[in-house]
C-alpha cells in the first residue's frame, strides 16, 4: 500500500489536510510533483495537467457519488437512509479544475446532495449552468481564472460564494437562488445578474466589483446587504424589487450607478454610502423609509420622479462642490430631513402647478445645514412653510414661483407653524420662527417680491407679539398658585415646593411691559408698518379722537373754545402743526395738546412706510 500523502495546498494545517486527503483524494495515487510537493491528479496544481485524465478521474468519482445515492434512496428505513444521504457530498476542495470545466459533461441537471466547491481552483472557463442544486452548495474561497456561467441555474437551498474570485466574466442570467451569500468575493469584470430571483436572504456585505455589474434581478425577496461593497465600474439596479430591507451602508459607488424604476418596499438603508459617480433615482420608489445619513455625493445626481412615501433621511450628508441635485416632480409624503448637510454644489427642488411635491403631511427640515455658496439652493413651484427654515439661513436660497403656506401674520397661521415646531420638538420655537421670518423677508425684499417679504415682516413681529401674550398669560396663571403657597406658608408649612420663589426685579416688570406697550402700539397702528389701511384709519382717527379729549378735559384760556366742530377745528390745526390759539391751559390739556404732536408725525410716518412697502417697484 502506497504511503503517498497529498500536499493538497500550502496555508491549511495537517488536520484539515487529513480530511481532505480522506474525501476528496480518497484512493488517488500520487500524480506528481510541482514544486517539490507531491499531489494526487485533483489537487495537483499545473495547469498543463493532463486533461483527459482528469476529466476521467471526476467522472468516475461522480459516478460513484451517484450510486452511493440510488442504494441509499432505495432504503426503507427513513432515518437511516437521511442520515447516509446528508453524509453524501460532491467533494471537490481545493480541486484544481482543467480547462472549459462544464457540469454537464459529468452530471445530469439535478445534483441531489450537497456539493463542496470550497477552495477550488478553476483554471480556465467553467460552467455551471442549467443545473439545480437542490441541496447546499459551496464555493468559498473559489477561485475561476476565466469566465464562469451560471445561465438558468438553480439554488434551492443555501448557497455560498463567500471570498470567491472571479477574474473573468461572470453569468448568473436567470438563475434563481434561496440564502445566498457572495460576501468578501471579488468580480474582476463582468458581474451579470439580470433577471436573477433571490428568494430568501442575500449577502453581498464588501463585496467587491471591478467590473460593470448588472444587478437587474427579478426580485429580491428577503433582506438584501451590500454593506461595505465597491463598485469601480457602472452598476445597474433598474429597474428591480426589493421585498425587505436592503441595505448599502458604507458601499462605494466609484462610477455611475442606476437605480432607474426600482422598488424599495421595506425601508433602504445608504448611510455612510459614497457616491462619486452619477447617481440615478429617476422613477425610484421607496415605501418604507429611505436613510442616507452621512452619505456623500459628488457628481449629478436625480430623484427626479421618485417617491419617497415615508421618512427620507439626508441628514448629515454631503454634496460637493461639483454636484448636481436635483429633486424635479419628486414626491414626498412624509417628514424629509436634510439637518447638519453640507451643500457645496447646486440642488434643486423643482415642481409643477398641478404637481405636489411636499405632501400636507410633509415636514421639511433644514436645521443647522452648510450652505457654501447660498444661490446654489433652488425651490421652484413648490410648496413651503416658513417653519421649515429654523435654524438654517436662508436669506440667499432662490424662490421662483413657491407657494407659501402658513405666512400671512395671521394669529391661525403662526399657531400652526408653532404647533409644527412644537411636534419636532425644537426648542424655543418663538424666537427661532421669528428669526426665520426675518431671514425670508429680506430674501423676499433682495428680490423684489414685496408682498411676500410684507408677509414675512409682519409673521416675525407677530410671533414675538403671540409670545410676549403667551409669558404674560403665564404669568398671571402662576398668581393663584403663588396666592396657595403665601397662605400655607403663614398656616406653619415648611414644605420645599411652599418656599418662596426669588423676587422678581421691579426693573425688569417695568421694562417687560413697556417693550409690551410699545409692541402693542405699533401693532395696532399699523400692523407693523405693514398695513397702509390700518394705519391710514387710526391716522383719520386722531382729529376726532383729541378733538374729543379737548372737550371733555381740555381747559383753554377764556374758555374761547364753544362747540365740538371749534375743538375739531382746533385738533385738525395742531395736526397740521399750525400752533392754533388759545393756548392749552393747564397740566391735563398741555399733555393731550402734546400727545396729538408726537402721534400725528409718528402715524404719518407709520402711514408713508406701509405705502411704501406696498408699493415700491
Amino acid at each position: 500500500m502506497s504511503e503517498f500523502k497529498c500536499y493538497v495546498v500550502k496555508g491549511i494545517n495537517e488536520h484539515k489536510k487529513d480530511d481532505i486527503r480522506k474525501n476528496v483524494c480518497q484512493d488517488l495515487e500520487r500524480y506528481g510533483e510541482f514544486e517539490a510537493k507531491e499531489y494526487c491528479l485533483f489537487h495537483y496544481p499545473d495547469e498543463n495537467k493532463n486533461k483527459n485524465e482528469f476529466n476521467t478521474a471526476v467522472k468516475k468519482r461522480i459516478n460513484e457519488i451517484d450510486r452511493k445515492i440510488e442504494i441509499f434512496n432505495k432504503l426503507k428505513n427513513k432515518d437511516k437512509k437521511h442520515n447516509l444521504l446528508s453524509k453524501t457530498s460532491y467533494d471537490f476542495r481545493f480541486v484544481c479544475f482543467t480547462s472549459n470545466f462544464t457540469l454537464s459533461d459529468y452530471q445530469e441537471e439535478e445534483i441531489k446532495v450537497n456539493s463542496d466547491f470550497s477552495n477550488a481552483v478553476f483554471l480556465d472557463n467553467a460552467s455551471f449552468s442549467n443545473t439545480i442544486f437542490l441541496k447546499k452548495v459551496h464555493f468559498t474561497n473559489a477561485k475561476f481564472h476565466g469566465n464562469a456561467s451560471f445561465f438558468q441555474s438553480f439554488f434551492l437551498e443555501e448557497a455560498n460564494f463567500e471570498n470567491t474570485k472571479f477574474n473573468g466574466d461572470v453569468s448568473f442570467q436567470e438563475a434563481e437562488f434561496c440564502k445566498v451569500s457572495f460576501s468578501g468575493s471579488r468580480f474582476a469584470d463582468l458581474a451579470d445578474f439580470f433577471n436573477v430571483t433571490f428568494k430568501a436572504d442575500t449577502n453581498f456585505a464588501s463585496t467587491i466589483f471591478n467590473g460593470e455589474a448588472r444587478l437587474t434581478a427579478r426580485e429580491y425577496q428577503g433582506k438584501t446587504n451590500f454593506h461595505s461593497a465597491k463598485f469601480d465600474k457602472l452598476a445597474k439596479f433598474d429597474p428591480t424589487i426589493f421585498r425587505e430591507k436592503v441595505y448599502f451602508h458604507s458601499a462605494k459607488f466609484n462610477s455611475e450607478v442606476d437605480f432607474y424604476l426600482v422598488q424599495f418596499e421595506s425601508g433602504a438603508v445608504f448611510n455612510s454610502t459614497i457616491f462619486n459617480g452619477t447617481v440615478n433615482f429617476k422613477r425610484t420608489c421607496f415605501h418604507k423609509f429611505a436613510s442616507f445619513h452621512f452619505s456623500t455625493f459628488s457628481q449629478r445626481t436625480s430623484f427626479d420622479n421618485a417617491g419617497f412615501l415615508a421618512h427620507a433621511n439626508f441628514s448629515q450628508v454631503t454634496f460637493e462642490e461639483e454636484s448636481i441635485t436635483s429633486f424635479y416632480l419628486t414626491h414626498f409624503h412624509n417628514h424629509v430631513s436634510f439637518q447638519d448637510s453640507i451643500f457645496a454644489g447646486y440642488f434643486a427642488f423643482k415642481g409643477m402647478d398641478k404637481q405636489v411635491i411636499f405632501s400636507d403631511k410633509v415636514s421639511l427640515d433644514l436645521q443647522d445645514t452648510r450652505i457654501k455658496k447660498d444661490e446654489k439652493v433652488s425651490f421652484h413651484t413648490v410648496r413651503l412653510l416658513p417653519s421649515w427654515f429654523v435654524n438654517t439661513d436662508s436669506r440667499k436660497f432662490i424662490f421662483t414661483a413657491c407657494q407659501w403656506e402658513n405666512h400671512t401674520g395671521s394669529k391661525k397661521d403662526i399657531e400652526n407653524e408653532i404647533q409644527n415646531l412644537k411636534t419636532r420638538k425644537i426648542p424655543t420655537p418663538y424666537k427661532l420662527l421669528s428669526i426665520a421670518c426675518r431671514q425670508l423677508a429680506e430674501n423676499a425684499e433682495n428680490n423684489r417680491i414685496y408682498e411676500d417679504a410684507s408677509n414675512f415682516r409682519k409673521m416675525a413681529f407677530e410671533t414675538g407679539w403671540l409670545e410676549k401674550k403667551e409669558k404674560i398669560s403665564n404669568w398671571i396663571n402662576d398668581l393663584i398658585p403663588e396666592n396657595e403657597k403665601l397662605k400655607r406658608r403663614f398656616s406653619g408649612s415648611n414644605d420645599e415646593k411652599d418656599k418662596a420663589n426669588p423676587p422678581i426685579n421691579s426693573f425688569g416688570i417695568f421694562r417687560r411691559s413697556g417693550d409690551f406697550f410699545i409692541h402693542w402700539l405699533y401693532r395696532i397702528t399699523s400692523f407693523y408698518g405693514e398695513s397702509w389701511i390700518r394705519a391710514l384709519f387710526w391716522f383719520i382717527l386722531i382729529c376726532p379722537i383729541f378733538a374729543l379729549l379737548y372737550y371733555l378735559f381740555g381747559n383753554f384760556e377764556k374758555d374761547s373754545l364753544k362747540g365740538i366742530e371749534e375743538f375739531l377745528a382746533y385738533s385738525l390745526q395742531v395736526m397740521t402743526l399750525q400752533r392754533p390759539e388759545p393756548k392749552p391751559d393747564g397740566l391735563l390739556a398741555t399733555l393731550i395738546y402734546s400727545l396729538e404732536i408726537i402721534f400725528t408725525p409718528t402715524q404719518l410716518a407709520l402711514l408713508a412706510l406701509a405705502l411704501r412697502r406696498k408699493f415700491m417697484r
